[in-house]
């Protein structure tokens, strides 16, 4: 064939022709031999033979490029030979539809190629060929045994779209009307088949012809006929498409015109039908849908439709079907019954019933014998309301008919389950008169059968267990039916009346009605005997029964039954599985393992009977049953490799489960076995796993969903538990082989896909990185290399895959989600490259590495290099070359490094020049040389000027060395680059700080909030305001009073009187038009959509626009800040901010809370109405606002929130936004435990929980919100929030150099208006908000306005006019805001957050809501407040108000609100049904805290002593201050010289010192620590010092700052005077991290109880109440010298009342989770112990020191330097160390604190020591009472114990001592008391009194 030949078209492929045909498309130029020989195309149609379960393949052969190119007619005799084909054979349907949908392609193509249908000989064939497609669909329909509705669909498409292309170049005018014919055809076939939309494709494609035909003139009146008859059926078919498409616009259209008049006179009873059917389906299924309106508008138009056939003229087969309208009209009685129903439901629509009823009746009267009809009568009458007696009369007689027909038996059926409903006795009663009766007479089985059948399903109606007697006579009736009327019931029946007592067992079986269950299976298997059905069915109820005996606990019946089941049928599997249940039921391992082999070796076994049973096993924590069953599964798998492969993986799962759980509770050596036994689990896994995917040879085969899930969570799995064996050394090896399983896990997955490579990378790196710690131990260098080997290799495939990934993510620009953060992993992993090649010594190799950093696209941060510099300074083998490189890198890596981060690299520069120096120094000089390089390119000021001066030194001694010795060429060297140190001094790149005023920003934790300073006026400005002076203070009216003004109060009864002074009037303003240069003065708005300000304006549009602002529905009050900066950025920001609009997205955001909130409280008051909640009902916008304020603040970069609040929203608040898991929520409601029963905890109530979610805004990083416990002390939980939030910024900012203090934490405080007010708390807490050592950057207060503080109105409870007022004593601005609109409410918390971010202080939103209910949902507020009720009764609620608000918009239906409503309240419903069987974990001790533990041992001593030359560094730094510091002759004297005095000496350490040594070691040893309370900086008695204030210029040092680089720090804050808010601010702090200290010093012991709340609430019961752990010190000043009631008691006696230490000392078994220690130290060393103890123990609590005041400086107390050195620790009791001759004793007097040294001299002036010994009890919680008894064993001959205390008998220790001592006293013996007699003061006011007392002690004690 010829090109020239060819047609010229160009096939269009994007129709999508099958992959198999696109290469025919190709050959338009090829000749006619290649063409022919190229197109050959098999398709094949695969037939099953279903007799003989063979397949036959027929090969059809033709040339579709004849057909594309040519046109001509061997595709005719292929689509013949299709039609043969398919008219022959049952057609396998895949394979066909594939051949058709082909076909459908084909065709379409060919409808596409223009160029072939506009030649007229082409276009004949192409017709041709779609009416022979057309009728071998008719043929196949015809003819076809087993007919597929889809393939005639299928065929008639292609060949109309064949027809259609033909047709293009018809000219006739019915070529369109024809092909909507046929276009109908093929759309019914669609429909037929269920391709609704493929139909309503075709429908589409037909669109232009039908307008062109309804544009035609019609010539005669059968082309009129046919126009009409064919528009009906295609209009009334895609009315039924639109419909099932639910588009309803179209389907309503088309039913209009398939019911129009012009067409239905021409249309014959087919076409007039089938539009009624459409009308009854849709009408119908519409009123199923509760779319009442709807349905009756599609019945109606039925309704017409059938009229319109009234009054025609019509032949005897027209008369017939219309008499089917007939049976159609009652059909539409049945919709509008039912319609009725669903209008009597819900809205009593009288008027639909009496529809109903009209049409009833009218039928009755055509057919009174109608059994529909008088079936829907009864149904009537029951909406109705009839008297039951009148409607069991009619059903009666509706089931005695004197014939019947199969119909309507169902419709008597229908019936008589309609009745049973109501009462099943009288509908079984009927079934027995239509049996006897009616049926019996007219003896058709089939109907008798079915009757039957409906009378055992209504038996089911019955449910209560004495009705079985009942339902048993009734079945012996029925059987003896039989008997009586001599017939024969079929098998068939029999089971069919058998399975529904069966399945009537199965619905109470699994609604755990086991007695009722078993009572319809024993019906049933007697059924099943009489009727002597087969055993097996005999065997499953039997076992059925046992089951339901077993959930009865019957397990004798148990057994009794499946004995019997086993006589029926034995060795049946199922059977020994219920004989291994009931043995674990009964605990009998023996018997179940027995029962468990039995089983898989028996008959009928299944695989899926191993998985339940190793379900069975694993709830019951029975590992050795799923090793047995474990077993089994394997030997099955040998005889079968492919049987139970998930059965094999569930059993692991749960082995797995069980192993991981019993880890933690075992010993170390047991642990270290079960990891073992995890590793082989997992070994066994990935064996099958990979075996099974490995046994699949081809490729192509895909892993299935199951497979990939079990792959998923194997991976998973073995990945964290290897993580958390990392945390323990010993388990390191194993761990690394579980990343190294995971890894292969991953491997078996046949497609990487991004996150695939992601985990194999997290593998890889974990991995990696467990080598590399593994190699770090004392191991053999032979193992230790090839550890370090395979590690360089897993790097190596590491970097593979993170190329792979990173080249995806470029080319294909996927979103590459990563399970950790990907780039700290490359910098980790560079590091342990890094350190493997160091460890082998390959030198060239990390050369190699430094050079090609840049491979990893990443500039490696400073840290790296500083770790690899720590490496490979200290070894000596470390080429010089290499150092100096890593140092260049080092330098590199500050370019984006604060100024900051050179002090950290010049100390890494020192310590190479040093060990240069001691090297080479030729090569140390080239360092120096490299130095002053380094000099000339920092930063500005950058370089610690120490640091140049130390290099200039060491420069300038080196080259006099040299000189020295004659060596005049280095030494010139040496000295000109120190004098080029000394120049760049000169030349000001470094400088001398000025001093700075008291507490300068040099002391470690000076925080001030950051300044941001607001443009001043301009000089134009300040000229235009003086020339408008009248309208500036009309605008300053507006923002100091227009608050007065405006619509804040939801209920209206807030005082809102006429302000004059917003009245323009009053400034001499009186013309409305005149307009004002508004530039300086106020900020207009172009437009809503504007940020642009107006130049000018109109008086009348500058009053408008300041109502909108200051007098709406959000106020602000800003003008009594004192800052003007700060008042022209808020007046700027609210003025001038356009209007935001909502979108909708945000509204409906805004509905969901709010919705969601309101009913979470109806669910609740539905389900436990006796629970108080404290609901958010009236205040429902406060969750709406804490919605925003998270969003705004994590999009600004906050990632941690601190969140407090009071009880009222709290559980809404839980439960919705900080994602607290419901079920928790109800399992703790319905009484139960937040944690499991036996854990040490007593628990809080529901108004205390609190939650940690992290929440994702679309911010960069998410937000993890703390919400905090709090107590009922209202308040109380602010200054807690405020220090929790310091410190978490505090720790950022050791990772964010740059970050400032609230640049990532913000805290969020929740308040009620009453407490807001009445608390004195707020008061202090607000006092510390801008305080340098406790500002948190800024809070943001929202209060929640209930205009009601329980039953006192606001002007009872408040001197104030707002609740907020009590802000402005921090001048902190407030925003009012009307809690019924929470758009408003979004709003004003953007403005706040804005403020806030701003200048970083605390802002207040006052939302002025409403109490719907009392103080807690039991109470009656209209007791107390009777009109305020009144208006808050007659409201909607917010969420109601902002419903009716959507729906008006068009944003909601009410239909969506309605479904969103049910929704969440089902979803609570179901929350509430897994609350059951919820078991609660203990949440506590994780993250930071992950390394501590509840102890159970208090008592065991440990090890703090430190290293004595440790000790003297610290001793000497901290007393030794800079340099420019100078310091107070007498300090210097007194306390510098003296200590170093001291230190020298090694003796004579006092309490001072002892405690700068116990906390310089903690720092030293990375710990920071802050000491806070009043005077602590230098101490209440002026003992302390820790920080030195310079006397010229009072510029601060605290010198135990300077001990070394990488040090903790020390924050020394001198508190306001608080206690309450500083206590708990302290306390905040402490429980943010267990590795900081955290001291609190009262300045007399006394005051402590200014911060009882605190303390009670939270010190000593926060531990057992919430699980929470803190080690907060507390110093209490104590001693009784005469100073007074109010300074000499700590009241020694409360905190140890608030201890809950063990009372029964003897008594080891009573489990106690200890809240806090209690010491009264006597010593330095003891004092100093116990602070390094607090941070070494692997648990934290509160440690309560007495702490001395004249043992400050007493010689006796001092202690020396060895009793703190290594061995050394902490006594919980001090024996007498003067005792020589203990034999001698005869008294011992036990005393605590510092009356011991006063006993002392007195014991020694009377020469007491040979009779007399004083033990000290140090530690008083715990009571040390080994110590005790250890102590008193050395005095054999003691038989007289005396307590002795300063404080009175009712104070001290005394009442908590004497009942422990007298438990461990030798038999016989007694505890004798001497001290103050009882007083209500704790001390006297009269020095004379106080030495009288103070010797009648000493007197009674030696008497």
């Amino acid at each position: 064939m010829n090109s020239k030949n060819t047609p010229h078209c160009t096939p269009n492929t994007s129709f999508g022709l099958p992959s198999s045909l696109t290469t025919l498309l190709d050959s338009s130029h090829t000749t006619e031999a290649s063409t022919l020989e190229a197109t050959k195309c098999r398709l094949k149609i695969e037939l099953d033979i279903i007799s003989g379960k063979t397949f036959k393949v027929f090969v059809i052969n033709f040339d579709l490029a004849l057909l594309i190119n040519v046109g001509r007619l061997p595709y005719k005799a292929m689509v013949k030979d299709i039609q043969h084909k398919l008219g022959e054979n049952v057609v396998d349907t895949a394979t066909v539809d594939s051949l058709l949908n082909d076909l459908i392609k084909v065709a379409s193509t060919l409808a596409n190629l223009q160029n072939i249908a506009q030649c007229e000989e082409y276009s004949f064939d192409i017709d041709e060929i779609g009416t022979t497609l057309w009728n071998a669909s008719i043929y196949y329909k015809a003819t076809s045994r087993s007919r597929n509705n889809k393939i005639v669909a299928l065929l008639r498409h292609a060949g109309l779209m064949l027809i259609q292309t033909g047709a293009i170049t018809r000219t006739e005018k019915t070529v369109g009307i024809k092909l909507i014919a046929l276009a109908t055809k093929v759309g019914k076939a669609y429909i037929d088949c269920g391709m609704t939309e493929k139909a309503d494709e075709v429908y589409r494609s037909m669109n232009e012809y039908e307008a062109n035909v309804l544009a035609s003139q019609d010539e005669s009146d059968d082309s009129r006929k046919f126009k009409a008859t064919t528009l009906t059926t295609f209009y009334a078919s895609r009315a039924e498409v639109a419909w099932k498409l639910a588009n309803t616009h179209i389907a309503n259209l088309m039913i209009q015109h398939a019911t129009a008049d012009k067409y239905l006179i021409y249309c014959s009873m087919r076409e007039v039908n089938y539009v009624c059917h459409v009308c009854l389906t849709v009408g119908y299924q519409l009123s199923k849908e509760n779319k009442i309106s709807e349905a009756i508008t599609w019945l109606k138009k039925c309704y017409d439709v059938a009229g319109s056939m009234k009054g025609k003229q019509c032949h005897e087969r027209t008369l017939m079907l219309y008499n089917k309208f007939l049976e159609a009209k009652i059909n539409i009685c049945v919709s509008l019954i039912i319609a009725s129903c669903y209008l009597k439901k819900s809205t009593q629509d009288v008027s639909a019933l009496q529809l109903a009823e009209n049409a009833i009746v009218t039928c009755l009267e055509r057919d009174p014998g109608n059994l529909l009809a008088m079936s829907l009568k009864i149904k009537t009458m029951k909406q109705s309301g009839a008297d039951f007696s009148s409607i069991e009369q009619a059903y009666k007689d509706l089931m005695s008919p004197q014939q019947i027909t199969k119909d309507e038996l169902k419709i008597l059926l229908n019936t008589a389950h309609f009745i049973a409903e109501l009462n099943p006795r009288i509908s079984l009663d009927g079934l027995d008169i239509l049996l006897e009766k009616t049926l019996a007479n007219f003896g058709n089985l089939e109907l008798i059968e079915n009757a039957i059948v409906a009378k055992f399903h209504i038996m089911g109606y019955i449910d209560k267990k004495n009705d079985i007697e009942n339902i048993m006579k009734s079945v012996e009736v029925t059987i003896g039916y039989e008997r009586r009327h001599g017939i024969t019931i079929s098998r068939k029946t029999i089971i069919a009346c058998q399975m529904i007592l069966w399945q009537n067992g199965d619905k109470n079986y699994v609604e755990k009605n086991y007695e009722l269950a078993k009572s319809w299976y024993t019906l049933a298997y007697e059924f099943v005997a009489s009727n002597e059905v087969d055993n097996r069915n005999a065997s499953i109820l039997q076992r059925k029964i046992s089951l339901c005996d077993l959930g009865r606990h019957a397990v004798s019946d148990a057994i009794n039954a499946i004995t019997l089941a086993q006589k029926h049928e034995a060795n049946s599997a199922a059977n020994y599985y219920i004989m291994f249940h009931i043995a674990l039921e009964m605990n009998d391992v023996d018997n179940a393992i027995k029962h468990l082999h039995q089983m898989c070796n028996s008959d009928n076994f299944h695989a899926n009977m191993l998985t339940i049973a190793a379900n069975e096993a694993y709830k019951r924590n029975n590992k050795e049953i799923l090793i047995e069953v474990l077993r089994e599964i394997l030997l099955k798998r040998r005889e079968n490799q492919d049987a139970i492969n998930v059965d094999i993986m569930v059993l692991l799962r749960c082995l797995i489960r069980l192993t991981y759980k019993a880890i933690e509770p075992a010993g170390e050596d047991e642990q270290q076995t079960l990891r073992q036994y995890l590793l082989g689990y997992f070994e066994i896994a990935i064996t099958i796993i990979g075996s099974d995917t490995s046994s699949t040879s081809s490729t192509d085969i895909a892993l299935t969903k199951q497979d990939l899930n079990e792959l998923e969570w194997y991976y998973k799995t073995t990945w964290n538990i290897a993580l958390e064996f990392c945390q323990n050394p010993a388990s390191v090896s194993i761990a690394i082989r579980l990343f190294g399983i995971a890894y292969k896990f991953l491997e078996l997955y046949k497609e990487e896909t991004v996150e695939i490579l992601a985990w194999k990378r997290l593998c890889l790196f974990t991995c990696i990185a467990g080598k590399i710690f593994q190699s770090r131990d004392d191991i053999i260098p032979e193992e230790k290399e090839d550890i370090l080997e395979k590690c360089l290799a897993d790097i190596i495939v590491y970097q593979k895959i993170r190329n792979v990934l990173q080249s995806r993510k470029q080319l294909n620009s996927e979103t590459i989600v990563e399970p950790q953060q990907a780039e700290s992993d490359v910098m980790l992993v560079f590091l342990f490259e890094f350190e493997a090649k160091f460890q082998l010594k390959r030198w060239n190799e990390i050369r190699d590495m430094l050079d090609d950093a840049g491979k990893y696209e990443l500039n490696m941060p400073f840290k790296v290099y500083e770790r690899m510099m720590e490496l490979l300074i200290i070894d000596k083998e470390c080429p010089s070359e290499i150092l100096s490189v890593t140092l260049q890198a080092l330098l590199n890596s500050l370019s984006s490094q604060p100024h900051s981060e050179y002090t950290r690299f010049s100390r890494w520069f020192r310590m190479l020049l040093i060990s240069a120096l001691y090297q080479d120094k030729h090569v140390a000089h080239q360092y120096f040389v490299q130095a002053t390089d380094i000099l000339k390119n920092c930063p500005h000021q950058s370089y610690p000027e120490e640091e140049i001066q130390w290099m200039m030194v060491t420069a300038w001694n080196q080259g006099i060395d040299y000189y020295s010795v004659r060596n005049f060429e280095e030494a010139r060297k040496w000295c000109e680059t120190a004098i080029m140190f000394c120049r760049s001094m000169e030349n000001g790149n470094f400088y001398e700080q000025e001093g700075a005023n008291y507490h300068d920003d040099g002391v470690f934790g000076y925080r001030i909030p950051r300044k941001f300073a607001m443009p001043d006026y301009t000089s134009q400005q300040l000229i235009n305001r003086v020339e408008n002076a009248n309208l500036v203070r009309y605008v300053l009216a507006y923002r100091t009073r227009g608050h007065r003004s405006a619509f804040l109060d939801p209920l209206g009864i807030m005082d809102r009187a006429e302000i004059t002074a917003i009245d323009a009037t009053r400034y001499g303003l009186s013309d409305p038009y005149k307009i004002y240069n508004l530039d300086g003065i106020v900020h207009v708005n172009e437009s809503e959509s504007s940020f642009e300000s107006k130049r000018e304006a109109t008086l009348e549009e500058v009053t408008t626009h300041l109502n909108n602002v200051y007098c709406s529905r959000v106020a602000y009050e800003f003008m009594h800040v004192p800052d003007a900066s700060e008042r022209r950025w808020f007046a700027h920001m609210v003025e001038s901010q356009a209007t935001k609009l909502l979108t909708t997205e945000q509204k409906k955001r805004i509905f969901e809370l709010l919705t969601r909130s309101e009913v979470f409280d109806q669910f609740m008051a539905k389900k436990f109405p006796q629970i108080k909640r404290y609901g958010l009902e009236g205040a429902e916008s406060m969750m709406v606002a804490l919605d925003k304020l998270f969003e705004v603040s994590n999009k600004a970069g906050i990632i941690n929130a601190v969140l407090c609040m009071p009880h009222r929203g709290r559980l809404n608040l839980l439960t919705d936004l900080l994602k607290f898991s419901t079920f928790k929520l109800f399992h703790k409601v319905r009484g139960n435990a937040e944690f499991p029963e036996d854990f040490p905890a007593t628990g809080d109530v529901l108004s205390h929980l609190a939650s940690s979610p992290t929440l994702i805004y679309g911010a960069a990083k998410p937000l993890d919100v703390t919400m905090l416990h709090n107590p009922s002390h209202l308040e109380a939980v602010n200054p807690v929030a405020m220090g929790k939030a310091r410190a978490k910024q505090l720790d950022l900012m050791k990772s964010e150099s740059n970050c400032e203090l609230g640049d990532r934490v913000i805290c969020i405080q929740l308040h009620g208006d009453a407490a807001f007010t009445g608390q004195g708390i707020v008061m202090e807490s607000f006092g510390l908000s801008n305080l340098p050592h406790f500002s948190s950057g800024g809070s943001i207060h929202i209060v929640v306005n209930n205009q009601l503080g329980y039953t006192t109105p606001a002007q009872n409870a408040r001197s104030s006019f707002y609740c907020s007022d009590i802000g402005k004593i921090i001048n902190a601005p407030i925003i009012h805001v009307n809690g019924d609109f929470p758009e408003d409410v979004t709003h004003a918390m953007e403005v706040a957050f804005e403020y806030r971010n701003k200048f970083r202080k605390d802002i207040i939103i006052d939302l002025i809501a409403y109490r719907r209910w009392g103080h807690n949902e039991l109470d009656e507020p209209a007791y107390t407040q009777p009109l305020m009720y009144k208006i808050i009764r007659s409201r909607k609620s917010v969420p109601k108000l902002y419903e009716e608000k959507l729906l008006t918009s068009d944003i909601l239906k009410s239909e969506e609100i309605a479904e969103f409503r049910e929704n969440y309240f089902t979803y609570l419903e179901t929350q509430l049904r897994a609350a059951e069987n919820h078991n609660p974990d203990a949440d506590t001790l994780k993250k930071k805290w992950s390394s501590m533990v509840i102890p159970s041992d208090y008592t065991s001593a440990i090890d703090t002593g430190v290293q004595k030359s440790i000790l003297e560094k610290v001793g000497r730094t901290s007393v030794t201050p800079p340099d420019n510091i100078v310091i107070h002759p007498r300090l210097r004297k007194y306390h510098i010289d003296a200590r170093l005095s001291k230190m020298a000496e090694g003796k004579r350490i006092d309490w001072a010192t002892a405690e700068a040594l116990a906390l310089g070691s903690l720092l030293l040893e990375g710990h920071n620590v802050r000491l806070c309370g009043q005077d602590v900086g230098r101490g209440t008695f002026s003992q302390r010092h820790a920080m030195l204030v310079c006397q010229d210029t009072e510029r601060v040092t605290i010198p135990l700052n300077s001990l070394a680089i990488d040090q903790g720090m020390l924050e020394v804050t001198n508190s306001n005077l608080s206690e309450l808010a500083v206590v708990g601010f302290e306390y905040g702090m402490s429980i943010e991290s267990p590795n900081n200290l955290n001291i609190w010093e009262a300045q007399f012991g006394d005051f402590f109880n200014g911060a009882q709340v605190i303390i009670d609430t939270y010190i000593s019961s926060g531990e057992v109440k919430w699980l929470r752990q803190s080690g907060l010190v507390m110093l209490l000043p104590h001693g009784y010298d005469g100073a007074g009631p109010e300074h000499s008691s700590c009241r020694i006696e409360r905190w140890l009342q608030l201890s809950n230490d063990r009372f029964d000392v003897l008594n080891e078994k009573i489990p106690v989770n200890l809240n806090m220690h209690i010491i009264n130290p006597t010593t330095p060393a003891q004092y100093f112990h116990a602070l390094r103890r607090q941070l070494k123990r692997n648990y934290r609590k509160p440690l309560i020191v007495v702490s001395p005041k004249t043992l400050l400086r007493l010689p006796a107390a001092a202690s020396d330097l060895k009793d703190m050195t290594p061995g050394t620790s902490f006594r919980p009791v001090l024996g007498d160390a003067t005792i020589s001759n203990k034999q001698s004793i005869e008294k011992i007097v036990f005393v605590s604190g510092k009356f011991y040294y006063d006993l002392f001299r007195e014991r020694q002036a009377k020469k007491l020591e040979d009779r007399i010994a004083i033990v000290r009890i140090e530690e008083l919680a715990p009571f040390p009472k080994e110590d005790i008894i250890t102590e008193m064993k050395t005095y054999p001959n003691v038989n007289d114990f005396i307590w002795c205390q300063e404080e009175p008998l009712n104070n001290g220790a005394y009442s908590f001592i004497a009942p422990r001592i007298t438990q461990i006293l030798p038999s016989g013996s007694k505890l004798k008391y001497v001290g103050r007699p009882v007083s209500a003061a704790p001390a006297v006011g009269v020095a004379k009194w106080h030495h009288k007392e103070h010797a009648a002690i000493l007197r009674d004690v030696f008497v």
